[in-house]
């Protein structure tokens, strides 16, 4: 029996731990969120993560993470990739020395998953860059099977690491065909890598590489001559195809060519489709569609921008346009674009461009502006379907106005889906496709609204709309499901899984469910 400790409560975590534990081991969880442990503690079970699943009343749980650590045969990691290197620094004092460490790498995370397949179903082209390659990093090669056989989509490597075993020390750029080796430093991203460019053959290049290292990368470029995918400028537009970059972010190491080669292949404007026909960029008529929110960019002023994408017309400060989900004319005055912490008034902008524009309310993730007398209504806007589901309330009623301020402001940026129950004030349902939006919806509560709530996960993962919004008494079968209805006043069933979900379909079958929210088109003004 091995004494085994695995920092991270979450699926993966868990799941291995009740493995482990069934197989006579000595578990522990390990946990900073104390309220995910005490839940362990009280339910012998993961509400949210694998809810019905009982775990084995000799598993611990604590958040005592650095008390855990010692005396353990085994130390387990499962957490995300990106946290791993970040929870190994912060307790390396507490890891004895010689300790076995596993790392139960997740690989590509669901929600990357969905944003490929979003990507891939509507044509939208998919630049790659790999970050951190000034760490000792995975073989390109594994990394270029990773996304073929995960993501579902060929790559072309427009440069290639140089070294061997991970530990790189540049890239070569395969058009230009010259060598980039950076030189490593003590300041850990504070300045920008120096680098050292030439010829493969160049004797400075030569003089900077091994032999090993040398001969490693002829290889590598003349396999990827022989076997690799060709570019192909028209594979690469349609999604089919993703040119693959390497370098580092924190260096500014290769971002350069990066950015450089997307200016160059990236498509222009195209057109788009509407409910009422198709959208050129070269039309003269104004219309954007609104496809992101930010509520309290500044938090001294409480101040809401809504970004907006322009597809046709051109775009004047001051400018009336119509609102199509509300009928409303709105005047978008004092229009902006962001350079990082910068801002900068536009007077004129062009499709393609996006602008920030202040809003009170009236617009919402997906939703169209355009001209009065020529109107459209962008459809297809993807909309992540919510997997988890929880009770978000306030834990104290004096705080009742904050709560529904802040519920409201954010519920409208998209990053978290707000549902209502009937005759129920005092407490929403919220959706979302990751327990990191409930987490970020709590701490924005708290930090720009001062208000403290409470998020109580409930067991459904399945939403359905309907076509026609089909109100609930005229369905069959909803013993197991929870009526809400969203922002738009359209009755939501919510279920406990995808066969729950099928078998409501069956019962209903002159009715068509809908994974995803419909698009609202108000009425024109005047008809």
């Amino acid at each position: 029996m091995a004494k085994i400790s695995i920092i991270g409560a979450g699926s993966w975590g868990t799941a291995l731990g009740l493995l482990l534990c069934n197989n006579g081991h000595d578990v522990t969880i390990c946990s900073e969120n104390e309220k995910e442990i005490e839940s362990l503690k009280e339910h012998r079970e993961h509400l949210t993560k694998l809810p019905g699943v009982r775990l084995p009343d000799e598993m611990k749980f604590t958040c005592d993470v650095r008390g855990s650590l010692s005396g353990q045969d085994i130390l387990v990691m499962a957490k995300a990739s990106p946290y791993v290197r970040t929870t190994c620094k912060k307790y390396a004092a507490d890891i004895p020395d010689g300790q076995l460490i596993v790392n139960v790498a997740k690989g590509v995370e669901a929600q990357t998953k969905k944003l490929f397949k979003v990507c891939s179903d509507r044509g939208i082209p998919i630049f790659t860059f790999v970050n951190k390659i000034d760490h000792f990093g995975k073989n390109p090669f594994d990394l270029m099977a990773d996304i073929e056989d995960v993501l579902g989509i060929r790559s072309c490597p427009m440069n290639w690491p140089i070294g061997v075993n991970g530990d790189y020390t540049g890239i070569y750029d395969r058009e230009k065909r010259l060598c980039h080796l950076f030189v490593k430093d003590n300041a850990h991203g504070v300045k920008k890598l120096e680098v050292i460019s030439g010829r493969i053959d160049d004797p400075e290049i030569v003089s900077h590489l091994s032999e090993e290292v040398l001969s490693s990368l002829k290889d590598d470029l003349e396999l990827l001559e022989e076997a690799g995918d060709p570019f192909d400028k028209d594979k690469v537009s349609k999604g089919e195809l993703t040119p693959l970059f390497f370098g580092s972010a924190m260096t500014n190491f290769g971002v350069q060519t990066f950015l450089e080669k997307y200016l160059e292949l990236a498509p222009p404007p195209e057109e788009r489709e509407t409910l009422e026909g198709h959208v050129a960029p070269e039309d003269p008529a104004f219309s954007a569609f609104v496809f992101k929110i930010q509520a309290n960019m500044d938090p001294k002023h409480h101040d809401r921008i809504a970004f907006l994408r322009i597809c046709s017309g051109i775009f004047e400060k001051g400018a009336s346009v119509l609102h199509r989900q509300s009928g409303k004319m709105l005047r978008l005055s004092q229009p902006q674009q962001f350079l990082a912490t910068e801002r900068q008034t536009v007077e004129k902008a062009y499709p393609g461009d996006i602008i920030g524009i202040f809003d009170t309310g009236e617009l919402g993730v997906g939703d169209t502006v355009c001209e009065k007398k020529s109107p459209v209504t962008f459809i297809d806007f993807p909309v992540f379907p919510p997997e988890l589901f929880a009770r978000l309330s306030p834990e104290s009623s004096m705080k009742r106005k904050q709560f529904l301020n802040g519920v409201s402001q954010l519920a409208q940026e998209g990053a978290i889906q707000i549902y209502k129950q009937p005759y129920i004030m005092e407490s929403f349902i919220i959706g979302a496709v990751g327990q990191l939006q409930f987490e970020v919806m709590k701490y924005r509560l708290e930090k720009e609204y001062n208000v403290t709530v409470n998020v109580e996960p409930i067991s459904y993962t399945c939403a359905r709309w309907t076509e026609g919004d089909v109100p609930p008494e005229e369905l069959i079968g909803l013993d197991n499901a929870m009526v809400v209805y969203d922002r738009r006043e359209r009755p939501v069933y919510l279920l406990p899984n995808a066969w729950q979900a099928g078998w409501l379909e069956e019962r209903n079958k002159d009715v068509v469910f809908l994974q995803s929210p419909p698009l609202g088109v108000a009425r024109l003004e005047g008809n």
